[in-house]
């Protein structure tokens, strides 16, 4: 009995490492067409090694080799971004700060989106405003100074 018990602790135990209560690891994929335009007050990420915690908002910014992403002045806004009949969710969020050293302080935004239905096919790609993903979701309307893929995150949270 006592084996059973154990086996069973350990089963929930590793449930939610995998699992955590209250974070989807799927949520952003919720968000609708119509759910938007909305503030976001949050971007949050997988943990891991390097962020403590992994999220991007008012008190908290996030490095990407030499960028540091952080909320600036104007709350970001995430927005529809259109891509065609083979996106299931595409999201673009603007009104980020993404500073370098060499740069400085340059205005940034995020497109997340999600190419079929199985949730394999998920992206995220981070760039500076002269640098924008075109309509199609690949390649840019202009050459700019930074775009790059990253992790997508775990949850876009928005607010009305």
């Amino acid at each position: 009995m006592m084996r059973g018990v154990t086996f069973l602790a350990l089963v929930a135990m590793l449930w939610w490492l995998i699992n955590p209560i209250g974070v989807d690891a799927q949520a952003w994929l919720r968000i609708r067409a119509d759910d938007l335009p909305a503030r976001v007050s949050a971007i949050v990420f997988e943990s891991h090694p390097g962020c403590d915690p992994c999220v991007i908002d008012a008190t908290h910014t996030m490095r990407y080799g030499a960028w540091t992403v952080s909320y600036g002045a104007e709350t970001p806004i995430a927005r529809p971004n259109s891509c065609g009949v083979r996106c299931v969710t595409n999201i673009r969020i603007e009104n980020l700060i993404c500073t370098n050293s060499v740069e400085g302080q340059l205005r940034c935004g995020m497109t997340v989106a999600q190419y079929n239905s199985n949730g394999r096919n998920n992206y995220c790609f981070l760039y500076t405003d002269d640098n924008q993903m075109d309509a199609t979701g690949f390649g840019r309307s202009k050459i700019g100074t930074f775009f790059t893929q990253i992790d997508p995150p775990i949850d876009v949270r928005l607010v009305q």
